[in-house]
C-alpha cells in the first residue's frame, strides 16, 4: 500500500512540473524570509522557554546566535535580552515624575510584550474640545498603566520566593541540574495558551516525522528530527531560567514615570505603582537567574550549534536541489 502511494507521489512530480519547481524554491525562501529569530531569542532569554520544535535557523539568525558574547576576563558580561539592547528595537524615553530625570528605558521591548498581553479598558474623551469640529486639535492618546504585585505572598508583605539555584556543595553538577530543572519547570508555570501551542506543535512535529518516515522522505525526516536537537542546544547555550527584577524587596513608596517613544509623540504611557517594581522594570536591567555556564561549556555548545545550523542548511539545500516531496 505504501509503495503504491510513494509511486503515485513521485509520478505526480513528472505530471506537474510546476510542483517540482515549487519544491526547489520553498526551502530556501522559508529559511531566508519567513522565520524571525530575534523575537524568539528575546522570549527565550526573558522567560527561559521556547518550544524546541520551532528552532529552524536562518542565516541572519545564525549570526545572532553565534555572535561572541562580551567578556571581562573569564566571565561573560551580563547583557539585556536580545530586543532590549539599544538599537535592536524602538527605544522608549522615560520621564521620572519625582526627580525630573530623562533617560531611556532599560527594557523597552519587554515592556511592550507585557502590555500586549494585558487587558485594556478604553476610556473615551467626550469633552467639547474633542467633538467640536470648529477646533483645530491634535489628539493625544494616554495609556495609564498601574503596576502591582501578582504574587499574593508579596502583596501580604511576605518576602518573595528565591529563584531556583543549584547547591553550592556540588559545583561540577550544578549547571547540569540547573539545565534539567529549566526544561521541566516552564511547563508547570506556563500559561494554558503556551501549553496548548507547545503540545499542538509537538503533535504536528511527530506526525510530520512519522509521515516522512513512512513515505521515505529521508531529507525531510532528518530535517524535522534536527529541529528539537537544535532547540536543545540553543536552550543550553542561552539558559532555561526566566529573568527576575533586580530589586524584589517590597517598597511602601509609589513611583510614576511617563514613557514615550519620543518627546513629540501623540501617544504617551503613564506607568505608576510600587517604586521598586517600576524602577526595576523601566530603569534597571532584568537579572538572569540560574547557573552561569563555564567558558568551556559555552564553547562546546557553540560548536554543537554551529554543526546543527550547517546540518539544517545542508538538508534545505538538498531538498531544494532534488526538487522532490522532501522540500
Amino acid at each position: 500500500m505504501f509503495q503504491s502511494a510513494i509511486h503515485s507521489l513521485n509520478s505526480a512530480l513528472g505530471r506537474y512540473p510546476w510542483v517540482a519547481e515549487l519544491a526547489g524554491i520553498l526551502p530556501l525562501s522559508a529559511l531566508i524570509d519567513f522565520i524571525e529569530i530575534p523575537p524568539k531569542l528575546h522570549v527565550l532569554e526573558l522567560a527561559g522557554s521556547v518550544p524546541l520544535w520551532s528552532w529552524a535557523i536562518t542565516p541572519s539568525g545564525s549570526r545572532l546566535l553565534l555572535a561572541k558574547p562580551d567578556k571581562a576576563g573569564d566571565k561573560t558580561v551580563q547583557q539585556d535580552c536580545c530586543m532590549d539592547l539599544f538599537g535592536n528595537a524602538l527605544a522608549l524615553e522615560a520621564l521620572d515624575g519625582r526627580y525630573g530625570e530623562r533617560y531611556f528605558a532599560s527594557s523597552p521591548e519587554t515592556l511592550r510584550l507585557i502590555l500586549e498581553g494585558s487587558k485594556v479598558v478604553h476610556i473615551k474623551n467626550d469633552h467639547m474640545n474633542m467633538t467640536n469640529e470648529k477646533f483645530t486639535r491634535r489628539v493625544q492618546n494616554v495609556e495609564i498603566i498601574h503596576v502591582t504585585r501578582r504574587d499574593s505572598k508579596a502583596a501580604s508583605g511576605a518576602p518573595p520566593e528565591a529563584p531556583l539555584e543549584a547547591p553550592s556543595e556540588a559545583p561540577s553538577k550544578a549547571p547540569l541540574l540547573g539545565w534539567l530543572r529549566g526544561f521541566i519547570n516552564p511547563l508547570h508555570n506556563a500559561s494554558p495558551l503556551y501549553q496548548a501551542t507547545s503540545t499542538g506543535g509537538w503533535i504536528l512535529w511527530l506526525g510530520t516525522l512519522i509521515v516522512s518516515g513512512f513515505f521515505k522522505f529521508w531529507i525531510c525526516f532528518a530535517f524535522v528530527l534536527l529541529l528539537p536537537v537544535t532547540g536543545t542546544v540553543v536552550s543550553l547555550l542561552f539558559g532555561t531560567q526566566p529573568r527576575k527584577l533586580l530589586v524584589e524587596e517590597r517598597s511602601d513608596f509609589v513611583r510614576l514615570l511617563v514613557v514615550a517613544e519620543h518627546m513629540n509623540t501623540a501617544t504617551w504611557r503613564v506607568v505608576f505603582g510600587e517604586s521598586s517594581i517600576v524602577n526595576s522594570l523601566i530603569n534597571r536591567p532584568l537579572e538572569p537567574t540560574g547557573p552561569q555556564p563555564s567558558s568551556s561549556w559555552t564553547a562546546v555548545c557553540r560548536q554543537l550549534l554551529r554543526l546543527c545550523i550547517l546540518g539544517q542548511w545542508g538538508l534545505a539545500l538538498g531538498g531544494a536541489a532534488t526538487k522532490r516531496w522532501d522540500a
